[in-house]
């Protein structure tokens, strides 16, 4: 709870912990919210000891659960669409490093030289402005075992990280939204057999016939009246049938063109819609991966060089992120107070915790409302 409650304080380093929480008051909170009588603030390095011995799939089940009880709830069912939820998918790097740490980096060569790099792919659900995380696959070479043997790749993870989401949902609905890079029949497949939908980027390059197909089919007749909007459905590649379409974005003398594929109907009638939800793909790097690095918890910063605990302090940010996303768009108390940064929120936190006393804890309502606007 101590390292929970740190990086939800904006606190990204473990020896910045006892620096911050170094106030009789912190104690005295912490023994509340635990239910334990501390006589002092965990040391950081104890944490991270105790880090070191924890087992990955048990954290990983409390992300799980917090994400089961998010549905139950049922506060983001406005955010589904025809009961679909938005899965996005995408790959980051977290640090380049001029050594292989744990023998299992990723390695590229330039120059005569080769640099190191941990990469992970994540599977965050959006719920219009909330990305929450709901499984990460490790992209790392734990089997090369020379040279001329492939690396691991985000399309070989999405498969392992496809086979565990659908056994741990086997009942959801997801609209699986990916960058051209999944573009592929393979990745197709996959969403296929799991019954999944999916809206994927498309590239000239990537599927060069299909981009052909579909520019040859609205010259001749675009199947969509809509201004800036086009549509090609029942295009043919290999053993699949999808739609294509594109929208031409003209914002302050500036064109931007974004093409798709997807196996959901499309018409006149929803295709800004179904755009829309193309277009959401972004929010895992921006609201995802851009917060992480350069916001409020920085993952690029290795907390532990210990493969396991590096991968479960990684996992304590994916909880804290989602719960802060909860308290900043939807606690109505915030939104009173009208803090217009998450350095403000991360202040406010962390000075209730080192200075509220043990009695101001006790009278808190810990009954409070969430709401999400459209």
């Amino acid at each position: 709870m101590t390292r929970l409650l740190a990086l939800l304080c904006g606190i990204t380093t473990m020896t910045n912990i006892n620096t911050e929480f170094k106030t009789e008051e912190v104690i005295s909170n912490l023994s509340k919210i635990c239910n334990q009588e501390l006589l002092e603030v965990p040391h950081w390095q104890t944490i991270q000891d105790t880090i070191e011995q924890l087992d990955y799939n048990e954290i990983d089940n409390i992300r799980k659960y917090m994400f089961k009880a998010l549905l139950r709830s049922k506060m983001f069912d406005k955010f589904r669409y025809n009961g679909c939820i938005q899965l996005v998918v995408d790959a980051t790097g977290l640090i380049a490093l001029d050594y292989n740490l744990n023998n299992n980096c990723l390695t590229r060569t330039r120059d005569g030289k080769v640099k190191y790099y941990k990469y992970v792919l994540e599977a965050k659900v959006v719920f219009n402005n909330i990305v929450i995380s709901i499984d990460s696959e490790w992209i790392e070479n734990t089997e090369l075992n020379n040279e001329n043997q492939k690396q691991d790749c985000e399309v070989k993870a999405f498969k392992r990280m496809a086979n565990r989401i659908k056994k741990t949902y086997p009942k959801l609905k997801f609209i699986v939204t990916g960058d051209a890079l999944y573009a592929t029949t393979p990745m197709i497949n996959i969403c296929k057999d799991n019954k999944w939908h999916y809206i994927f980027n498309l590239k000239k390059d990537r599927l060069k016939n299909v981009y052909e197909e579909f520019e040859d089919n609205i010259n001749f007749e675009n199947e969509v009246t809509k201004e800036n909007y086009y549509l090609s459905s029942g295009i043919v590649f290999k053993e699949n049938t999808f739609n294509v379409f594109r929208y031409v974005e003209i914002k302050e003398k500036k064109t931007t063109i974004f093409n798709y594929i997807s196996d959901l109907r499309i018409t006149n009638k929803n295709i800004e819609e179904i755009v829309t939800i193309g277009r959401r793909r972004w929010k895992i790097e921006n609201e995802g991966f851009n917060i992480q690095k350069n916001g409020t918890f920085n993952i690029s910063h290795l907390c532990s060089r210990f493969d396991n605990a590096l991968k479960i302090h990684y996992l304590f940010i994916q909880i804290a992120h989602t719960i802060r996303q909860l308290l900043e768009y939807g606690s109505i108390l915030l939104r009173e107070m009208k803090l217009s940064t998450k350095k403000e929120i991360s202040h406010l936190i962390t000075d209730k915790l080192i200075s509220f006393s043990n009695s101001d804890l006790n009278s808190l309502e810990t009954n409070f409302q969430l709401r999400f606007d459209d």
